[in-house]
């Protein structure tokens, strides 16, 4: 890796400006010899039909989705890089309280038949849906359905489906890895180790014991995701380009 991180900034020395998803990935390749500009610059989200529901909406989606209980979402590819069976764990310990709990996934990936093992294994296999992958009309009114957003993953460098439960008013728990520290301010969600079972536990149960808590970060999150819309990315790039000239 430390050979690729030089011909890298090698490479992008070459050019008039280099911006990355977030700061970490700039700071590994200047380490390595790049000299360049450089601007974190996100990923523009499109996130037109994704928007927060009031509190009997919520409910509503919850009946469509056969979920009658407090809901933590994972949205994204089954890899084993996500660590989804973190998340997993997780639940499993904090189940006991709330026993209408429902642990929803989407997506499939090289993971799944694990997660599904662990489940049963876990006694929580019940509780767990995997909905594969579903219409995006159908991805946003399942985030309607959701209570909070966990991503344990050591391989996003933003994260589309974090902006998404965002945009619905979802406050997340998130890995402290790669580019989602950078996405996720502390008034919009948690972070923890990847591999922190209690941890992820501990914050998963004070979300969902806590309305007033979810609804105040559910809020924040909103207002935050918005300068990631097309609009505003591009209005950074037209500013970085007309700098450019």
């Amino acid at each position: 890796p430390g050979l690729f991180r030089r011909f890298d900034a090698w490479y992008y020395n070459h050019c008039d400006f280099v911006t990355a998803p977030y700061q970490g990935l700039i700071t590994r390749m200047q380490e390595k010899g790049l000299r360049t500009p450089t601007r974190v610059v996100a990923n523009p989200v499109a996130l037109d039909i994704f928007s927060p529901v009031s509190r009997g909406g919520k409910v509503d989606h919850k009946r469509a989705f056969n979920m009658r209980g407090p809901t933590v979402l994972y949205v994204g590819r089954l890899g084993v890089e996500k660590n989804v069976d973190t998340v997993l764990r997780a639940v499993a310990r904090v189940a006991p309280q709330f026993p209408d709990l429902t642990f929803a996934l989407t997506g499939h990936g090289a993971a799944e038949e694990g997660l599904k093992r662990l489940a049963r294994k876990l006694g929580i296999e019940q509780q767990v849906h995997f909905f594969g992958f579903i219409p995006r009309m159908t991805l946003a009114n399942l985030y309607k359905a959701a209570d909070v957003f966990a991503m344990m993953s050591t391989s996003d460098s933003q994260s589309i489906g974090l902006m998404q439960a965002y945009a619905s008013g979802i406050p997340a728990v998130c890995a402290r890895a790669r580019g989602l520290p950078d996405y996720t301010p502390p008034d919009c969600g948690f972070l923890v180790n990847p591999n922190d079972v209690s941890a992820l536990a501990g914050h998963l149960t004070q979300l969902l014991q806590e309305y007033a808590l979810r609804e105040r970060m559910g809020d924040a999150a909103v207002n935050y995701v918005k300068q990631f819309s097309p609009e505003r990315i591009a209005e950074e790039w037209e500013k970085i380009f007309t700098e450019a000239k």
